[in-house]
């Protein structure tokens, strides 16, 4: 993995619109993005990075991942069964 402070500027950018389209592909080449809603405004901060990142994980503890974690091009035939949002990583 490899950090790039032009990809994380426009992450924090993005975050900061609270737009929910998803990002233009020239704002992070090679990088996937990760986005969740939360549409509870009730939710503190850290209740909602809580409630975001459970349900990002939940994905794995559900439909499992292989033992070595290797990702495959079939991981996009699971259907609702999927791995996606937990996979990018």
């Amino acid at each position: 993995m490899k950090y790039s402070c032009a990809a994380e500027s426009y992450a924090i950018e993005y975050v900061a619109s609270c737009r929910v389209r998803t990002l233009p592909e020239y704002t992070h080449p090679g990088h996937k993005v990760n986005t969740y809603v939360l549409r509870d405004v009730s939710k503190s901060v850290r209740g909602a990075a809580y409630y975001a990142t459970a349900v990002w994980w939940s994905q794995l503890s559900r439909f499992g991942m292989r033992s070595n974690m290797m990702f495959y091009a079939s991981e996009y035939r699971r259907g609702r069964r999927n791995v996606l949002s937990w996979s990018k990583v």
